[in-house]
């Protein structure tokens, strides 16, 4: 199969999107013949690949006509072009794809609009309420109305999740029949160069600080151990607007000593802490990822998380984490109860989660369906 990786980001990028598509047209070119064509002024090499750039040193509307002109020299005699975003790599790729009668599929990892306005401090709503609301300024509404111009007329859409498809469908008017789920690959684990060993009691979670995320309800939980387990302790990474009422709700609380707040973080220290803790909470009231879930379920930490259809779609309740009810602290400090006095459960889900993410969440699986999507547009 000929594949074109259309891409926004590459390496040196740091981005995950830059990272996955990297990995991802080396596992692909172990079989196929895999051509990459990015925005990046700097790259790194492929070698078994074929690494084609634009750079990024240049006017925006320049950059598009000669990323749309490389595009289009590129797909003579190629099966497919698999874009990396819907605009920036999308509205070329759909283009070219309509001129050259070549399958589009577009992976739809992050909302343009959204990420932007979210980027600009337009909004701190998160997905679905920003999309609802329409409170976009004259630029959010263009890149918002481009994406799903070329998600309507793309070939197919990828998409991280069942509740995904749905804020697409609804909000960007995308047929579900166009729509695939293909879920996120699971970050690689962390060499750490210094131990992890478990803090008894300890609790992790991290996110945007926001009231969607349910922090409050995990700092609730807390002061509620508190009484049976004085040791207790609460780790969160994270920053967003709640910060200030989460700090001042600690000491409402009488809980300054056993909460700290480790603000930004990196992917290593996320990775040590969430390792260390007891458990790992994450208590969304929304959501569109089971993305945090996985860094629990990597590091072989038990993990609580809210009943909201994104964590439902993945896990067993019981099995690979404990769900437990929106916005309800005391069921959360139950579950978070079971794990710290019952070595058995501990196990279980911590046997369950590297399970899971060894069926649903490893490279083996994302590219066995992403490969399956391909066949399937080619074919039509």
């Amino acid at each position: 199969m000929k594949i074109v990786l259309a891409t926004p980001l590459y390496p040196p990028e740091t981005e995950l999107l830059a990272s996955y598509t990297k990995e991802l047209s080396l596992r692909l070119a172990r079989e196929h013949e895999v051509t990459i064509l990015a925005y990046a002024t700097n790259s790194e090499s492929v070698p078994t690949a074929k690494l084609l750039t634009i750079s990024k040193r240049q006017r925006l509307p320049v950059r598009l006509l000669k990323y749309t002109f490389a595009l289009w020299n590129i797909a003579p005699g190629q099966d497919i072009i698999y874009a990396q975003n819907a605009v920036a790599a999308g509205l070329p790729a759909l283009l070219v794809s309509i001129l050259r009668n070549i399958p589009l599929v577009i992976n739809f990892d992050e909302d343009e609009a959204w990420k932007s306005a979210t980027q600009l401090c337009e909004t701190d709503k998160y997905l679905e309420d920003f999309l609802a609301s329409e409170d976009m300024s004259p630029r959010i509404k263009l890149v918002h109305a481009l994406q799903g111009l070329v998600m309507r007329h793309a070939t197919m859409v990828l998409v991280q999740s069942e509740a995904l498809s749905q804020i697409v469908t609804t909000h960007y008017r995308v047929p579900r029949a166009k729509l695939s789920v293909n879920h996120h690959v699971a970050r690689k684990s962390e060499l750490l160069p210094f131990p992890s060993p478990v803090v008894p009691f300890q609790l992790a979670c991290g996110g945007k600080l926001i009231k969607e995320n349910g922090i409050e309800g995990i700092v609730r939980a807390t002061a509620i151990l508190k009484q049976k387990f004085p040791a207790v302790s609460l780790l969160i990474s994270g920053y967003g607007s709640e910060e200030s009422a989460l700090k001042s709700l600690t000491k409402e609380l009488g809980i300054e000593e056993q909460v700290q707040f480790l603000g930004r973080v990196s992917h290593a220290e996320s990775w040590h802490v969430a390792k260390s803790s007891v458990a790992y909470i994450h208590n969304p009231n929304k959501g569109f990822t089971p993305d945090h879930l996985l860094l629990g379920f990597s590091v072989g930490t038990p993990v609580v998380a809210s009943r909201i259809p994104a964590n439902t779609e993945v896990v067993k309740d019981g099995e690979s984490a404990l769900l437990v009810g929106e916005n309800d602290p005391r069921d959360l400090t139950n579950a978070i109860e079971r794990i710290f006095t019952d070595n058995e459960l501990r196990d279980k889900l911590t046997k369950g989660g590297s399970m899971l993410l060894r069926e649903r969440f490893s490279w083996d699986s994302h590219i066995g369906a992403l490969l399956r999507t391909f066949t399937a547009v080619m074919t039509k």
